[in-house]
């Protein structure tokens, strides 16, 4: 496997979405989609946020607006404003994808946790723990039900659970979900590896 540098990524990316056909909407999208990526690497944001705002547009054009795959772009664009301090940006695009994939996957999927977590941690970010606790507990109960025990995504939650407990003062509640996230086995995955 050969190891591409993200500048050099980028420029291949960029000429890659120039150079496909004009009715290759979804590959143009995800070629976006990568080249955002590329861009964020990079440090540079701005065209990170470019490119996947070029790539949203075409992929709400040729998927529709209450699509999986929009939601995932509405999630990474949300990403990026929230690593560059701009929550209220963030913020609309972390609850447009919560409400996609609710709509599309069902209440219990698993990129429902996972788009719970993202508005969750923005909401702790804001300080408001309040809004942050039920979404983070929904998103454990999710992560519960779906991953193998020490998964590295139900570690996370419960260890995202126990800081917002900690923040809200519960000190001894967060110390349980501290502990189990510590207690819990290599999920199988990484064992295999």
């Amino acid at each position: 496997m050969v190891l591409i540098a993200p500048e050099n990524a980028r420029e291949l990316y960029e000429q890659a979405a120039d150079e496909l056909p004009a009715n290759a909407e979804e590959r143009r999208a995800e070629v976006l989609n990568k080249l955002s990526t590329a861009c964020y690497q990079c440090g540079e944001h701005d065209a990170a946020v470019k490119a996947f705002t070029r790539g949203l547009r075409l992929l709400e054009k040729s998927l529709g607006n209450d699509h999986p795959d929009v939601a995932a772009v509405l999630n990474n664009l949300a990403l990026i404003h929230y690593a560059k301090g701009r929550l209220d940006q963030a913020e609309p695009l972390c609850r447009r994808a919560l409400m996609i994939d609710e709509r599309v996957l069902g209440h219990d999927h698993p990129c429902v946790a996972t788009d719970l977590n993202n508005l969750a941690l923005l909401y702790k970010k804001q300080s408001n723990l309040d809004a942050a606790e039920p979404l983070l507990k929904r998103a454990l109960s999710i992560k519960e039900r779906t991953f193998d025990l020490g998964h590295p995504s139900l570690v996370a939650g419960l260890k995202n659970y126990a800081s917002v407990l900690r923040s809200l003062d519960r000190a001894d509640e967060a110390g349980e979900f501290e502990a189990r996230a510590s207690s819990l086995p290599p999920s199988r995955s990484e064992s295999a590896a």
